[in-house]
């Protein structure tokens, strides 16, 4: 059942989740298939080119690879759900692939909106929900894209706290959770 935003899901243990954006989701499925596809699509070329002219060695080499891309292809196609933002009467929590994180319900003080900097291949910063405990830590990062902003008003008024800031304060995404 969902409440008449649409954007929370009730499930008959209590608890209740945000629904994501499915716009966000499709895109990312679409893009991980073509993705895939793509990879796939180069590694059968390369495994029929080695059938055809060069048989023994460079064909085992040219399975194997392709085998790997399957692999890795397999593993996006897996990595590109949706995550899911749920709380129920002990917890919140934020199930997303690889990256799990919770925190205790009676622990939370506020949801922020601002920009956290992930470091990585590419630094950038991104526009987050932060989930802060009574010490003011950082406790759950969301990425804002996967959820519309009614949405997230919506829970965070389910759960009884505010939700605060705007996409233009800047926070460090240790776990301090210092604002820049």
């Amino acid at each position: 059942m969902t409440d008449s935003v649409g954007a929370i899901i009730d499930s008959p243990d209590g608890s209740f989740e945000v629904a994501p954006d499915p716009t966000v989701s499709r895109r990312q499925r679409r893009w991980a298939a073509a993705t895939a596809l793509a990879s796939l699509a180069v590694g059968a070329a390369l495994v029929a080119y080695t059938t055809i002219f060069a048989p023994g060695g460079p064909q085992i080499i040219a399975i194997v690879l392709f085998v790997v891309i399957a692999a890795f292809a397999a593993l996006g196609w897996l990595t590109t759900g949706a995550p899911t933002l749920k709380a129920d009467s002990e917890e919140v929590s934020y199930l997303a692939p690889f990256r799990d994180q919770r925190m205790a319900r009676a622990e939370l003080t506020a949801i922020l909106r601002g920009e956290v900097f992930f470091q990585g291949r590419r630094s950038l910063w991104l526009k987050s929900y932060l989930f802060t405990g009574q010490d003011t830590r950082i406790a759950i990062r969301v990425l804002a894209s996967w959820y519309p902003p009614d949405a997230m008003a919506a829970f965070a008024a389910r759960l009884g706290v505010p939700l605060r800031g705007e996409f233009t304060d800047r926070y460090r995404g240790d776990a301090g959770g210092t604002r820049a």
